[in-house]
């Protein structure tokens, strides 16, 4: 003690970035996530769960993203499938 656990029941932990390899982090991650998903606090457990909220917060903190619906955005995609990388297998 102080465990990690103990901090995010204390909310001194806005977000918990955990990412574990192994039997024993794999239980440590049981009731990490278990206190960040009772104390409401986001939990992401992927690299590019990190690496796409490290570059949503840089676009916010840049001011360079928009605010669209998503069925706007799934239009965009469907009238660009081969520009965007999107072909048809």
């Amino acid at each position: 003690r102080p465990h990690i656990v103990d901090m995010i029941k204390n909310r001194e932990i806005d977000l918990v970035l955990n990412t574990p390899v192994g039997k024993r982090q794999r239980e440590a991650d049981i009731s990490i996530r278990a206190a960040a998903i009772l104390g409401g606090i986001p939990c992401i457990t992927t690299r590019e769960g990190i690496s796409a909220m490290v570059a949503a917060l840089d676009a916010l903190h840049r001011g360079d993203y928009r605010v669209e619906k998503l069925q706007e955005h799934h239009g965009e995609l469907a009238s660009r499938p081969a520009e965007l990388g999107l072909g048809v297998r």
